[in-house]
């Protein structure tokens, strides 16, 4: 009973492990043009200046200045990198420290009263600390796949 037992735990243990790393296959017809920089020589930056209205021109300029689309991006980017902050966060220890103070003051009128009691200090003071810690160990590499979808998320939010 207890040999098959043993011979049994080291397969139920590799059971619990990570898959393999994540491969990204080849993209389909992918061309050297794709790969090669645009020509922008002959590129017209603003078509609107044809129009010859300097008004219009100098109202479209402000909209682009001011437009969103932007900020969004690079508010996608910082919140990226934090959620990917909080997960390699997950994979430190933690540690916390409290305490209390406290000042009591017991009645005389109570339901045992003090004041019948020989030696009894009607004042005194509380005091608590405390210490905890802990670790989680990445046993099974959740831990580490959180981190790396937080990469993805990085690289997701750059190319948008």
């Amino acid at each position: 009973m207890r040999r098959p037992l043993l011979l049994a735990l080291p397969l139920l243990a590799t059971a619990c492990t990570v898959g393999p790393d994540f491969n990204r296959p080849a993209t389909p017809g992918e061309s050297a043009a794709w790969m090669s920089p645009a020509n922008t020589a002959e590129a017209e930056l603003s078509p609107w200046s044809k129009l010859g209205d300097a008004v219009l021109s100098d109202l479209i300029d402000k909209a682009l200045a001011a437009n969103l689309d932007i900020a969004e991006a690079e508010g996608r980017l910082r919140e990226a990198r934090a959620q990917r902050g909080v997960a390699k966060a997950r994979t430190l220890p933690n540690a916390s420290v409290s305490g209390s103070a406290q000042q009591i003051e017991t009645s005389f009128n109570g339901q045992f009263p003090a004041k019948n009691i020989p030696f009894y200090q009607r004042d005194f003071s509380l005091f608590d600390a405390g210490f905890d810690a802990s670790w989680e160990i990445d046993l099974w590499g959740g831990q580490r796949r959180a981190i790396e979808a937080g990469d993805r998320q990085i690289d997701a939010a750059r190319a948008r």
